[in-house]
């Protein structure tokens, strides 16, 4: 016969060890699917947040799942109304792989027409890291409309090695597409060939800054220098010459 007290540290032992039982469950990992699945479900919901904070905190989680239904969950944030949160997504794209990266392609190549500038740099970015599957849509928007466009384009080009870009920009230049010289004019000024001074030097007439004015001024090549100075000197600004290593020099390598 058991007695009232052992009935009660039986009992007393079981449910500590059923407690025991459940907590190690829940410190147990789900199964791979399942966990997954909810994890995705989990953060889309936190998309939907009206706190922009909360949905780029999301977006950087979503970023680190392996799971091919991100893809689409990222894709969707590149209309996101906050600035920040378009930069998120865009960022978040540039670190996809395989054919995720090539599906990322072309909605990065269409944020390039963002209105925000930011958005358009970090979409810019995003398709230099994913790299060659960016190629040949890049190459694609060259002729757009939209001067910030071909600027980005060719600037993206650039910066990703790979002979298709390099013969892209060399079309670039041989047929004088100056919005995407805008967004390489540093790049050729340092390849220092001879045969883009002329598109350049065009290039600043129709879009001159004085960031490039400044350029021109200290690449070392006399004609760039010259046409720098004659705007300089027409709309009254003082242009200085630069002893920094980091300035760009005419075929000083890229």
């Amino acid at each position: 016969m058991i007695s009232q007290r052992s009935r009660v540290s039986i009992i007393g032992g079981w449910c500590f060890a059923a407690g025991v039982l459940a907590f190690l469950c829940l410190l147990a990992p789900a199964p791979a699917a399942h966990g997954k699945a909810d994890r995705v479900n989990q953060l889309a919901e936190q998309l939907r947040y009206p706190d922009p904070l909360v949905r780029k905190e999301a977006i950087g989680q979503l970023a680190k799942v392996k799971d091919p239904r991100v893809l689409k969950h990222l894709i969707g944030m590149l209309r996101d109304e906050d600035r920040g949160v378009r930069e998120s997504a865009a960022n978040a794209l540039g670190g996809m792989k395989g054919t995720q990266a090539e599906k990322a392609v072309p909605p990065l190549v269409a944020t390039l027409r963002d209105p925000d500038p930011y958005v358009r740099a970090w979409a810019d970015t995003a398709l230099i890291k994913i790299g060659a599957p960016s190629v040949l849509p890049l190459t694609q928007v060259l002729k757009d409309k939209d001067p910030y466009v071909p600027a980005l384009a060719a600037l993206a080009l650039s910066q990703i090695q790979d002979s298709r870009a390099s013969s892209a920009l060399v079309t670039v230049v041989n047929e004088h597409n100056l919005s995407a010289i805008l967004g390489i004019h540093a790049y050729l000024i340092k390849i220092g060939s001879s045969s883009s001074e002329s598109a350049l030097i065009e290039t600043f007439n129709k879009y001159p800054s004085v960031d490039m004015a400044e350029e021109f001024v200290n690449s070392g090549n006399p004609a760039l220098q010259a046409t720098a100075a004659a705007w300089a000197q027409k709309v009254g600004r003082k242009i200085g010459q630069s002893r920094s290593p980091a300035a760009v020099r005419w075929g000083g390598g890229t």
